[in-house]
């Protein structure tokens, strides 16, 4: 099966999260990592096989997080806590969405009466899905609904 493929490459750390292991470095990410991994297993975990339910607490850790470099969905903070929100049992999905926009606070640039939040490595102002305020909006909205909507439904 695909997942167990998927798991040959990850890792467990030092604090008993498990990471996808990309030679010396280990990601929590959505789109490689950790994030991907713990929305697929919550998502399907009621036709894939109980073995992989396992594995849901030391992905949990590996996206609990306080800060992240970059704050996009795919390979930054708003991504870890769309893992955390939805797909879940936590029927909360305000403070989820609270502690997202709190947590996006330092990532905010103001530009005369706005503000925008900068992409990856703080370094330009990008709207797309991947890295900037598109995929911000997509993250709130998830956390909302409990479900990524970018993500194809089987």
């Amino acid at each position: 099966m695909a997942v167990d493929k998927e798991l040959v490459a990850y890792k467990v750390d030092s604090n008993n999260s498990l990471q996808y292991s990309q030679g010396h470095r280990l990601l929590p990410y959505l789109a490689t990592g950790s994030a991907g991994l713990l929305l697929l297993i919550n998502r399907n975990k009621e036709i894939l096989s109980s073995k992989y339910l396992k594995y849901l607490t030391s992905l949990e850790r590996a996206t609990d997080v306080v800060f992240c470099v970059l704050p996009g969905l795919f390979n930054g903070f708003c991504g870890l806590e769309v893992a955390n929100n939805i797909y879940s049992d936590i029927d909360d999905n305000f403070s989820g969405q609270k502690k997202l926009i709190e947590q996006l606070y330092r990532y905010l640039c103001v530009i005369e009466e706005g503000f925008v939040i900068a992409g990856d490595n703080g370094l330009k102002i990008t709207t797309d899905i991947a890295s900037g305020f598109a995929g911000v909006a997509i993250g709130l909205v998830s956390i909302m609904d409990n479900k990524l909507t970018i993500l194809p439904q089987i």
